[in-house]
């Protein structure tokens, strides 16, 4: 098959394998399912590419994002943060790019066949990232590269061991799927990744046990940009807290911004809270958190749950006003000690989550409206537009 791309760039040539894979009908019983290849497998110019076995029915396969969504994608993001990566540094890819299902509509291997007739599309797929190292997720991820170039490495033999295939240096790892722990304990999978972090060296890993010590003359802070405004605010929070999910955080960012509202006329942070399904959302919480992971807090998954835990470095506070800090402090004292069912009451109590909810129970959609916008709050901007609409 010729690889007639219309550009050399690697984002276009992601495009046009994408488009091309959405037109495969030759396995029957994935015919329907979701192709899933696109810009959300990751960062494409990576040095590192993770093949797993398929998407799975309750992750991939709904979220058209591998290895996120499910059981084992939290298990994936787990090992990830272990090592201080998130998905932007990797590319990740699937030996089949369909869901295979049994007849029973479970998640079912796929077969050899269908392995041999997506192989063409893990081949340019490999072609496409060219990575300096491709980590097998898996027994059937480390038999589809045979499909390609025959190999006689196997999973329980090779695992956590490189070797040399097709100009590309191999990783085999065991799934992250809950099943593969019977075979692969998440300790043993933890270390896993830390040697594969070594043989990267510095490229993309961050310190994970000694951190570098953090202080305001190394971390560059700007009281007025919204982006250090809720660092500096995550980061004591979390100092003074040590652990926390990342649901409590975002909760306690929003009814600190809302309460300095009322305060101040302005929030601290200037930043902009959605209406989401678990209330007010923030939503560069999750691209903030990861560009601290490993630096200034470290992200990890308890329960398939996220949590962000304080890092053991020495934080100067001294730039943050006095009364600012003292306004924290006192914060914290309030919520610091809140269960995250008893932030979310919190944060349903307050006026403008209230309005919200009224408005739904008036079959009126508020999904994804502004609960703050950066120093207003809902009703504020409801305020003004019937004041509008009036003259």
């Amino acid at each position: 098959m010729s690889h007639n791309f219309r550009s050399s760039a690697k984002t276009h040539r992601l495009e046009d394998l994408a488009n091309c894979v959405q037109f495969c009908n030759v396995c029957p019983r994935m015919e329907h399912r979701s192709r899933v290849i696109s810009n959300l497998n990751g960062n494409v110019n990576t040095d590192v590419l993770f093949i797993a076995e398929a998407p799975g029915r309750l992750g991939a396969d709904k979220t058209g994002i591998p290895l996120y969504g499910d059981k084992t994608g939290n298990n994936f993001e787990k090992l990830l943060y272990s090592i201080g990566w998130n998905r932007n540094d990797v590319f990740i890819t699937n030996a089949v790019l369909c869901n295979p299902r049994d007849t029973k509509g479970n998640n079912d291997t796929p077969s050899n066949e269908e392995i041999y007739n997506c192989s063409i599309f893990l081949s340019m797929t490999i072609n496409l990232v060219r990575p300096k190292v491709i980590v097998t997720l898996g027994r059937v991820a480390l038999e589809a590269l045979k499909h390609i170039q025959n190999h006689s490495y196997s999973l329980i033999k090779s695992v956590g061991r490189t070797f040399s295939w097709n100009t590309y240096l191999v990783f085999p790892l065991y799934h992250p799927a809950p099943r593969a722990i019977i075979h692969r304990s998440s300790d043993l999978q933890i270390l896993d990744f830390r040697a594969l972090a070594s043989i990267l060296g510095n490229l993309y890993s961050k310190p994970v046990e000694e951190p570098i010590p953090l202080s305001f003359n190394n971390f560059p802070f700007d009281f007025g940009k919204e982006i250090d405004c809720i660092k500096i605010l995550l980061l004591y929070f979390i100092n003074k807290l040590k652990d926390i999910s990342f649901f409590k955080a975002t909760k306690l960012l929003y009814l600190f911004d809302y309460q300095y509202i009322l305060k101040f006329g302005q929030s601290f942070t200037g930043s902009t809270y959605l209406r989401q399904v678990e209330g007010p959302w923030l939503p560069k919480m999750k691209d903030i958190t990861n560009s601290m992971n490993g630096d200034q807090l470290s992200l990890y998954f308890f329960h398939g749950k996220p949590f962000i835990r304080s890092l053991d470095i020495n934080i100067d506070f001294t730039q943050i006003p006095s009364d600012t800090i003292q306004i924290i402090e006192e914060f914290l004292t309030v919520y610091g000690s809140i269960s995250d069912r008893g932030m979310k009451i919190a944060a349903y109590r307050t006026p403008p989550m209230q309005y919200i909810l009224e408005q739904e129970n008036k079959n009126i959609k508020m999904l994804n409206k502004p609960v703050i916008n950066k120093n207003q709050t809902i009703l504020d901007i409801n305020h003004k537009h019937n004041e509008n609409l009036l003259l």
